[in-house]
């Protein structure tokens, strides 16, 4: 789902156009590498989050 979102947001800023040519493989990678960063980042910060509210 976070891929799908990536992809939908490069091509609202950076237009159709942005799927042509060579920016195609960028647009991609970003949006796959983007869909697995974002479930390991919002697990680091729930840790990080979790770590801060614990007792001491």
């Amino acid at each position: 789902m976070t891929t799908v979102i990536i992809m939908a947001a490069l091509t609202v800023y950076g237009g159709r156009e942005f799927w042509t040519g060579a920016h195609f493989a960028y647009a991609l990678t970003v949006a796959v590498l983007g869909g697995f960063i974002a479930p390991v980042a919002r697990d680091l910060v729930a840790a990080m989050e979790s770590l801060r509210n614990r007792p001491r």
